[in-house]
């Protein structure tokens, strides 16, 4: 029996709703060389991975679904990316059927976050004259620009308040959970004129959507980790000895090596 094959059954055996399982390309191809390994079979390389893949696949023993992922930018757009994992399984009903549930269930998703917009325009009715101009303003900009978000100065701008008046107004939305303030960083290389500097960026900026509120905060977290994990990987490892320094040879003054000279005539 295909190891490729295997490893998909016993995955969606595993899964919640046994009618599918998620992998990238590169955890299967692992998965597929670990059960050799246990076996005391040769493993195999990218390429014959590939190729019987190729032919599971022309022979319908298996059937996978690409996935994406509406993700948002850091200036509030929106991108569809592809995810590396794919939708993997063993029959073609099972595919149809997920390929219909995830169309529904993006529909629903959809009406909800309308329906909680909707009630949200009258929620606000019942706030500061203040506070309903900037929440307009936030809905304005977000739609007319097709953002998640927009930053808290982009608002004050629009709606030609001022600065005090703008943060009362947010605080007065964000006590009704109404709107929902957020502070987002990111670290990039900037090039001036040849010269590249490493730049650290921090904004705040200000959504309607809790939906909007969920993604960058969990954004923002994997954003924290994974900055984590790589300063971690700088770490001083106490454990391990450093490496003995040789004594620096002491260096004679120019003016000492002139009488030195004239001592050895």
């Amino acid at each position: 029996m295909s190891k490729i094959l295997e490893v998909i059954e016993e995955k969606i055996a595993a899964s919640e709703k046994h009618s599918h399982c998620m992998m990238s390309g590169t955890t299967l191809l692992n998965e597929v060389n670990a059960r050799l390994r246990v076996n005391g079979e040769t493993e195999i390389g990218e390429d014959q991975f590939k190729e019987e893949l190729k032919g599971l696949l022309k022979e319908q023993k298996i059937f996978f679904k690409k996935e994406y992922d509406e993700k948002i930018k850091y200036d509030g757009t929106y991108e569809r990316v592809e995810l590396k994992a794919r939708s993997w399984f063993l029959n073609n009903a099972k595919l149809k059927e997920h390929k219909e549930k995830t169309v529904a269930y993006n529909k629903e998703s959809r009406e909800r976050e309308e329906q909680k917009l909707v009630q949200k325009d009258r929620d606000v009715k019942k706030l500061s004259r203040e506070a309903q101009a900037v929440y307009g303003t936030i809905k304005a900009l977000t739609v007319e620009d097709n953002k998640a978000y927009v930053k808290t100065s982009e608002v004050q701008k629009k709606a030609n308040m001022e600065f005090k008046e703008v943060q009362d107004a947010i605080k007065e939305l964000r006590d009704n959970k109404i709107s929902y303030m957020m502070k987002i960083s990111r670290d990039f290389e900037k090039d001036t004129n040849g010269v590249k500097d490493n730049v650290h960026e921090e904004d705040w900026v200000i959504t309607n959507s809790s939906k909007v509120l969920s993604k960058v905060i969990e954004r923002e977290k994997i954003k924290e980790e994974l900055n984590t994990a790589k300063n971690n990987d700088k770490e001083i490892n106490l454990d391990k000895p450093g490496k003995k320094e040789k004594p620096k040879k002491k260096e004679i003054p120019k003016k000492d090596k002139k009488i030195e000279k004239g001592n050895e005539r």
